[in-house]
């Protein structure tokens, strides 16, 4: 098991800078860090059936983002900064703990599924 520490964890991101692609499904993920917003050209993230019980707010800060796939984990409720994910076509959320969602999520426009 690694110990990860916020600051490792920004390093590694931050040398991500240029990723479209994120998958990390399956993997025993319990937290996504807030620096996930320092990667802005991510257009996929697949982190299904992990342990995730939050997103960040930063995660309104992915402007291509088209696929956020969360499935199977234990998310409670989105942030509201997820309404800022304008070229959102696909979010998975089957299988979490949802008890809300965010009031403008009907503005997300480019959602299909």
């Amino acid at each position: 098991m690694y110990d990860i520490t916020a600051k490792t964890t920004t390093d590694i991101l931050y040398k991500l800078k240029g990723f479209k692609t994120i998958d990390l499904a399956d993997k025993g993920i319990s937290k996504i860090p807030n620096s996930i917003g320092y990667l802005p050209h991510l257009n996929s993230i697949d982190l299904r059936a992990n342990a995730i019980s939050k997103l960040p707010e930063s995660i309104g800060d992915l402007n291509d983002l088209k696929s956020l796939l969360l499935e199977s984990n234990d998310i409670v409720s989105l942030p509201t900064s997820i309404v800022k994910l304008k070229s959102l076509q696909q979010l998975g959320l089957g299988r979490n703990k949802l008890t809300s969602i965010p009031e403008n999520i009907h503005l997300m426009e480019n959602l299909t599924h």
